[in-house]
């Protein structure tokens, strides 16, 4: 489970000894048991990522929904999506789910949402919340398969308090890829399904379709391949 964590990016350099001592298994991924043991601490924040239905009908007692635009936004002008907002706007959107600087974050998520689940753990570490945050290893569905209880009572909304955030760097941009391209101390990994990758299928949409391969020298390590068939 510990590579989960990872999985949600497309493509990632990193350069030798960028993983810091304390990004371990036990700082990125809480248990389930770890979970329901700390469920009623005054400074937990735990954040579901899930449709509204299906937040509506159930989730983890006392989670707060969270969705793709609370992260992330759409750069119409150089036409890409999934883009992190400005700090300032980035504090904004984490205050408004209940983020405060004293705040201990889990990060859950249904049976088909690890992806942006594990896109907003690397939100939270980019905006310097890295060390008080974890994923539930297994999300939801692990918690349920445990007989653990969940409700569809919404938690009263929450304004938090956060200090400007110090930004970190674990988003590189297109330029810094293309210009370490041949540095042998990192290594660009395509995530993506072997078919994108090799070219026998395209992204995107039949009106905005992505460029058909991949960037010269990335190596693919399908994010399928690091999961079970139910993403556990």
């Amino acid at each position: 489970h510990f590579t989960r964590f990872f999985t949600m990016l497309l493509v990632l350099g990193l350069p030798t000894g960028v993983l810091k001592a304390a990004d371990t298994r036990e700082s990125l991924l809480v248990s389930t048991s770890w979970l329901a043991q700390h469920l009623n601490d005054p400074d937990l924040v735990v954040l579901q990522l899930a449709t509204s239905a299906d937040y509506s009908a159930k989730h983890i007692p006392g989670a707060r929904l969270a969705a793709r635009a609370d992260f992330s936004v759409t750069n119409a002008e150089k036409g890409l999506t999934l883009e992190l907002p400005t700090p300032d706007e980035l504090r904004q959107k984490l205050e408004g789910l209940g983020l405060s600087d004293n705040s201990r974050i889990v990060v859950s998520y249904n049976a088909n949402g690890m992806s942006q689940a594990t896109r907003l753990v690397l939100t939270l570490d980019a905006a310097g919340l890295g060390t008080r945050t974890s994923l539930l290893d297994g999300g939801q569905v692990a918690w349920e398969a445990e007989k653990r209880p969940v409700n569809a009572d919404v938690p009263a909304a929450t304004h938090g308090t956060l200090s400007p955030l110090k930004m970190s760097a674990p988003i590189v941009d297109a330029d810094f890829v293309k210009a370490h391209l041949a540095d042998p101390k990192y290594v660009i990994i395509d995530a993506r399904d072997a078919g994108f990758y090799t070219g026998a299928q395209t992204g995107g949409s039949t009106a905005a379709p992505h460029k058909t391969g991949h960037i010269t020298g990335a190596k693919n390590i399908p994010y399928s391949s690091l999961t079970t068939t139910d993403q556990l």
